[in-house]
C-alpha cells in the first residue's frame, strides 16, 4: 500500500460512478503516484435494513446500482460529501447535471485550492433555451449539429488513434445526442427555461425574488 501519492475522491456512486470506482480504484492500488484509498461519496439509503455504505464496505459491491461486480476494496463509501472530498487532490464527478452546483457550493471553502476536478456527467442545466426563447426547429437543429461537431472535434483532439466521423452516425452518438436534447430530464428543463428567460432576458427588473431564484436552481 501506498499513502503519500494523490488523493483521489469519486463524489457520486450510481451505475456509472460505481463502475467508474472500480477501474480508479484498481489503477490507484497499482500506481504509486496515487493515494491507495479511494473515497466515493455515497447517496445514503438502506438495503434490506442495511446501510448502502456497510454494504459496499464489506461486501465491495453496490448492490443496488451495479449488482454483480465486485470493487476493489480500496474504495470506500463515504456518506458525507465533505468528509470524502476534504483532502482530495482529485475530484471526479459522477452525478446527475442538475446536482453539481449544489455540491460545488457544498465543498466551497472546504478543498484543497489545488485540487484538480474531473467532470464525468453529462447534459447542460436548462436544456430548452431554444423552446424558451421562442426558436423554431430550425433553430434547434442548428444547435444539435454544432453539438454534434463540437464532440467529433473533442474526439479527434483527445483520443488516442483513429477516429472516424461515422462512429456518430451510431446510437452513441447523434441519437444520444438527439435523446438528450429532447427527451428526458433535460426536456424537462424547458419550462424553467422559458420562465427564467421570460423574467431576466426580456423583462429585466432589478433585484431577483425568491421564487424565480428557486426556478433558476
Amino acid at each position: 500500500a501506498h499513502g503519500h501519492g494523490r488523493k483521489v475522491c469519486i463524489v457520486g456512486s450510481g451505475n456509472w460512478g460505481s463502475a467508474i470506482a472500480k477501474i480508479v480504484g484498481s489503477n490507484a492500488a497499482r500506481l504509486e503516484m496515487f493515494d491507495t484509498t479511494v473515497k466515493m461519496w455515497v447517496f445514503e439509503e438502506e438495503i434490506a435494513g442495511q446501510k448502502l455504505t456497510e454494504i459496499i464496505n464489506t461486501q465491495h459491491e453496490n448492490i443496488k446500482y451495479l449488482p454483480g461486480h465486485k470493487l476493489p476494496p480500496n474504495v470506500v463509501a463515504v456518506p458525507d460529501v465533505l468528509k470524502a472530498s476534504t483532502d482530495a487532490d482529485i475530484l471526479i464527478f459522477v452525478v446527475p447535471h442538475q446536482f453539481i452546483g449544489k455540491f460545488c457550493e457544498q465543498m466551497k471553502g472546504h478543498i484543497k485550492k489545488e485540487a484538480i476536478g474531473i467532470s464525468l456527467f453529462k447534459g447542460v442545466d436548462e436544456a430548452g433555451f431554444c423552446d424558451g426563447l421562442g426558436f423554431g426547429d430550425n433553430t434547434k437543429a442548428a444547435v444539435i449539429r454544432l453539438g454534434l461537431m463540437e464532440m467529433i472535434a473533442f474526439a479527434k483532439l483527445f483520443c488516442k488513434g483513429r477516429v472516424t466521423s461515422s462512429t456518430f452516425l451510431e446510437s452513441c452518438g447523434v441519437a444520444d445526442l438527439i435523446t438528450t436534447c429532447f427527451g428526458g430530464r433535460n426536456r424537462k428543463q424547458k419550462d424553467k427555461a422559458h420562465f427564467c428567460i421570460a423574467n431576466f432576458c426580456r423583462e429585466p427588473q432589478g433585484d431577483t425574488p425568491h421564487e424565480e431564484q428557486t426556478q433558476l436552481w
